[in-house]
């Protein structure tokens, strides 16, 4: 009896994991396939101020590509700009608050998209009960509204031309319950559920759309300063990111952050929720006490 239930969650286990671990070798196969379709393109990358964005901006420049950084910090464009004219390609700057408006006039036929990098997320101030959160608009506006919006207008582009890539950023918090950070959790979940959508939508018309689903990196948007095993710096989750896409719709580019995904996948939904709120309750009377002192 006990053998069977053994081999039975043996087997499930199997199940789960597996398909992810196969995709993240096969996706590194494939890379340099797909990078070859974008060659002498432009790579468009939102949220390039900082963080994970401004790493993807550089290593993408590093790859001789020409960059378009987006971002809301007109002299952090400028320090990014400085970058990536250094490894002697072209770079032009858009300066757009996706909270606010989403700038897509730059895009026409003389610019040769091959590649849109959504990178651009708000998470808010810190964890929050969703009746306190006051940065709901802002979240929907940034992580979904005007990401969509300037999709949209890329992708015609790309359908005419039937040839492009779209990597969209996501978040280990759109997989799995994530009560203290409803909103952002929603909104990351709704981006993994479009780009498996717009993967097989595309496919016609040799468009390639893939959701990278993260864990916590190393940056000021997630407040962890010190990188670790499971926690990359934004350079080294960028370089992952950039080596490890081109499969499926939905990957996993770094190494330590698909071993934490495969616990996450095989663990109760009703566990996680009662750990993560606990856990991010935690953190959120932590802001709370802190802000008090302030």
């Amino acid at each position: 009896m006990l053998s069977t239930i053994i081999k039975y969650v043996s087997f499930y286990i199997f199940l789960r994991i597996v398909p992810d671990f196969y995709n993240f070798f096969i996706s590194k196969l494939k890379n340099k396939v797909v990078w070859n379709k974008v060659k002498g393109k432009w790579i468009i990358i939102t949220g390039a101020t900082d963080g994970i964005g401004k790493e993807l901006a550089l290593n993408a420049a590093k790859r001789k590509y020409n960059i378009i950084i987006m971002g809301r910090s007109s002299s952090k464009l400028d320090e990014v700009y400085s970058l990536i004219i250094k490894e002697n390609v072209k770079c032009k700057k858009i300066i757009c608050d996706f909270s606010k408006e989403c700038i897509t006039s730059f895009i026409n036929d003389s610019i040769e998209i091959g590649m849109l990098i959504n990178n651009v997320g708000c998470v808010g101030e810190h964890p929050k009960l969703f009746g306190e959160e006051s940065s709901v608009s802002e979240m929907i506006n940034v992580n979904i509204y005007n990401t969509f919006l300037l999709t949209q207008k890329v992708l015609i582009s790309m359908m005419n031309r039937k040839n492009g890539v779209i990597l969209n950023i996501g978040s280990f918090t759109g997989d799995m319950p994530c009560p203290v950070l409803s909103v952002y959790s929603s909104t990351k979940a709704m981006i993994r559920s479009w780009s498996e959508s717009l993967h097989y939508e595309m496919r016609p018309y040799n468009v390639h759309v893939e959701c990278i689903n993260t864990g916590y990196v190393a940056t000021k948007m997630s407040k962890i300063k010190k990188p670790s095993f499971f926690v990359p710096s934004a350079k080294t989750y960028a370089d992952s990111v950039l080596n490890s896409f081109g499969n499926s719709s939905v990957s996993i580019t770094y190494f330590p952050h698909l071993l934490m995904y495969s616990v996450i996948k095989i663990l109760p939904r009703t566990f996680l929720g009662i750990i993560t709120f606990f856990s991010l309750s935690r953190t959120r009377n932590m802001a709370i006490e802190k802000k008090k002192i302030e």
